[in-house]
């Protein structure tokens, strides 16, 4: 059992991560300071990222990069040398929840920067094995926290910097930069405010997507024939097919969107939410640029 200063260590842990960065030298593609830390090739299956990951022991594993996603996960049957304490944690999923475990790593290696100490969450991926089959765990939103990561679908290469050097470099040019309120908890998912072709909603950018968009609204009164599945970390739903000639978020402008549209998702004080996911986010060079609260899209490179 662990006693009420063990717990709260840990919990604490979880929120302020300590990442320990080893750095490659680069030639950065953006005219400047060199920002680069290190450029990783990445596979895209079904339409997500899945990245190689180094743990103790020195075994390499299948990650998916979600930035939706509030934690790094791993897979509660994937054995490590770790022995650590966890608690009992509820896991917020896309389309539910689940219970994990929180704990942590005492070692994690992603594209040449080595994470120490990392906080992590034990839960069941089978759901997520449906789609990758091989996959071992999630890279969340812990990782975007502390350096940038640029993602050049076309050529499928990761390239992760320094975000103070990225920042000063991308002001210098004609990349789209779309901001969002800097958060109070590290762990929330970042929220862009926009609209859609039911009025203001709330924009997430998520990488655990595999699709355009998928708009959650509640209010909408239109009966729409669902015959879409979509898959989360440990449910999964019906949705409909649409268009939606509106999608813009800060000043950047999406135009015309064909996405997905359900009623069945549960969100934070019940707001409309849209999820733009990895089919719309390949026809751009992206950069999740969270230390600085913001995304740039480069479009010189759209499809």
């Amino acid at each position: 059992m662990l006693n009420s200063t063990k717990h709260l260590t840990l919990l604490l842990t979880f929120v302020l991560t300590n990442i320990f960065f080893t750095q490659r030298a680069g030639n950065s593609i953006i005219a400047g300071e060199n920002s680069i830390f290190s450029i990783e090739k990445f596979e895209l299956v079904q339409n997500l990222i899945v990245v190689k990951v180094k743990l103790a022991g020195n075994q390499t594993q299948d990650f998916i990069l979600d930035s939706g996603c509030e934690s790094v996960i791993l897979d509660e049957n994937l054995k490590t040398t770790e022995n650590n304490e966890a608690i009992p944690i509820k896991v917020k999923g896309a389309f539910g929840e689940s219970i994990g475990f929180l704990t942590s790593l005492d070692f994690l290696e992603f594209a040449n920067v080595k994470f120490a100490n990392v906080p992590i969450v034990r839960t069941d991926l089978s759901n997520l094995k449906k789609v990758v089959p091989n996959v071992a765990g999630i890279l969340g939103k812990p990782v975007f926290n502390q350096l940038a990561i640029e993602i050049d679908y076309k050529e499928n290469f990761l390239t992760l910097h320094d975000s103070s050097k990225l920042l000063k470099n991308l002001s210098n040019t004609k990349i789209s930069k779309i901001s969002f309120k800097s958060l109070s908890n590290p762990s929330a998912i970042p929220v862009f405010e926009g609209n859609n072709d039911f009025g203001a909603t709330d924009f997430i950018f998520d990488t655990g997507f595999q699709g355009n968009l998928l708009v959650i609204n509640k209010t909408n009164t239109e009966i729409l024939e669902e015959t879409i599945k979509c898959s989360g970390l440990n449910a999964e739903i019906l949705a409909s097919e649409k268009d939606f000639a509106n999608v813009s978020i800060d000043e950047f402008d999406f135009a015309e969107v064909s996405g997905i549209f359900s009623k069945q998702i549960q969100t934070v004080n019940n707001k409309n939410v849209s999820v733009i996911g990895n089919q719309l986010l390949k026809n751009y060079k992206v950069f999740f640029d969270f230390p600085n609260s913001s995304i740039w899209l480069d479009e010189s490179v759209k499809n």
